[in-house]
């Protein structure tokens, strides 16, 4: 994985977290197994490049965005329908870059912000998702797991 802002290498991938010890990057041997067992492999771009910043180059975006999906789809043999655009905030995408997101055709798209999901309000290409992190804390953890944020975004 080559990004102007982030890991090149899978080395540096594995060891780029703040966790007690690295993290293996599945294979695509891997992912193709979880694919044919009915785990949906999602796209996250091809480099983890900063969709916002790469927006006004067209080829750059496709290739990102469009070739992070055909390559799943050729390793894994399944449909890849979702994307979680990188850095997740609002700020990490743009108009141009949903428009090319839509465009390669996925179903949703993913972003790292934290809202409730409300039916026929929420965009499909701006999903919130609620993830944890192994180092968090734990009062962090307890909040969102007992639905603080719904609780709190009224």
């Amino acid at each position: 994985i080559i990004s102007d802002d982030g890991p090149e290498s899978r080395e540096e991938w594995e060891t780029a977290t703040n966790y007690r010890q690295s993290l293996s990057v599945m294979t695509w041997a891997e992912l193709r197994e979880a694919a044919e067992a009915g785990i949906e492999v999602g796209a996250h771009t091809r480099s983890h490049r900063r969709l916002s910043s790469i927006s006004a180059n067209a080829e750059l975006l496709e290739n990102e965005v469009a070739g992070c999906k055909r390559d799943i789809e050729a390793h894994t043999g399944k449909a890849c329908q979702t994307i979680a655009w990188p850095y997740g905030t609002a700020d990490d995408i743009d108009d141009k870059a949903t428009t090319a997101i839509k465009a390669a055709g996925y179903k949703g798209a993913f972003s790292l912000i934290r809202a409730p999901i409300v039916p026929g309000q929420t965009s499909s290409y701006a999903i919130p998702r609620h993830h944890f992190e192994p180092q968090w804390p734990l009062r962090e953890v307890r909040f969102f797991a007992l639905g603080g944020m719904e609780k709190n975004s009224g």
